[in-house]
């Protein structure tokens, strides 16, 4: 069965006076195929991040992503090019990124 998955995904950005800010912590999270996820939590928590991660739109500072085996690798470049285009990703107003006219479809 298809899935995505994350190991020990950790995210940090920027420097502060004491080094990195840890975003994301050691993050593991498998999504199988046909399945929805959803992320909640107060504001500034990563879910976004966490997202963008899985997706191939930013790279972990530590861990791995894969999508059926195969690293998601950066999805804009050469690395990512055998998932390209089966992750999908529904920001957080799913309003203003969907067509109402058009049905969304779950592939799996």
């Amino acid at each position: 069965m298809a899935c995505l998955k994350a190991e020990n995904v950790i995210v940090e950005f920027g420097r502060s006076q004491s080094g990195p800010v840890r975003i994301l912590d050691k993050v593991c999270l498998t999504v199988h195929a046909g399945s929805i996820l959803g992320l909640t939590g107060p504001s500034g928590t990563g879910k976004t991040t966490l997202g963008r991660v899985m997706a191939g739109l930013i790279q972990p500072s530590y861990g791995l992503v894969t999508c059926d085996g195969f690293s998601v690798g950066n999805v804009r470049g050469r690395s990512g090019r055998t998932v390209q285009g089966r992750i999908g990703m529904m920001f957080q107003s799913p309003r203003r990124c969907c067509l109402p006219m058009r049905p969304i479809v779950v592939l799996g």
